[in-house]
């Protein structure tokens, strides 16, 4: 039987020392980004996110310095109090525009396992290497109505994540496209 395809980029599952996953989050800050073609400047969830040399938070593409990955988003238009992941005058919107500033929340990418979808059929095990398919501006990678990223596994070129461990479940066969499994962000 086929993989579900359902793409949501990357999904933290594990740590490699047993704390929990949730422990892990770091709230950065965002300014508003200019990269508008189709949308690229958008940080959905489960996007992989990097930190420029002016310490500017934004999508990481494949091949770059991958930070961690987004859990979740907020604009500071709330009066008092501390900003959560929400917009507070539409909860509705749960990703952040490219030319807004705001909050992210990110699992940095060391100590955690995080859960993936591969693009095709890539028959991958334990200690491969993969690349995420989020490549340069101008590439659409979510979806405005979830808000979540659509970035999957696809062959090696740029060793951006590393296979730990193969997905285990009835309805994930490994080898077939859409295949899900847990990787380290290298």
């Amino acid at each position: 039987m086929a993989n579900t395809d359902r793409p949501n980029g990357f999904k933290a599952s594990k740590t490699l020392n047993g704390s929990p996953v949730s422990a892990m989050l770091r709230k950065l800050t965002v300014a508003a980004r200019a990269d508008a073609t189709n949308d690229h400047g958008d940080i959905y969830i489960g996007d992989p996110v990097k930190m420029t040399a002016a310490g500017v938070v934004t999508v990481a593409d494949s091949g770059e310095n991958i930070y961690g990955v987004c859990a979740g988003m907020g604009i500071d238009n709330v009066e008092h109090g501390e900003t959560g992941m929400y917009k507070a005058d539409d909860l509705e919107t749960r990703y952040l525009p490219n030319a807004t500033a705001g909050f992210v929340w990110v699992y940095p990418k060391q100590n955690v396992l995080f859960e993936i979808q591969s693009e095709s059929d890539l028959d991958l095990t334990v200690g491969a290497l993969a690349d995420i398919n989020l490549k340069g501006s101008g590439a659409a990678h979510g979806s405005q109505t979830t808000s979540q990223s659509n970035v999957e596994l696809e062959a090696y070129a740029n060793g951006d994540v590393t296979v730990v461990e193969l997905q285990t479940a009835p309805d994930n066969d490994t080898t077939l496209a859409n295949a899900r499994y847990l990787v380290s962000i290298n």
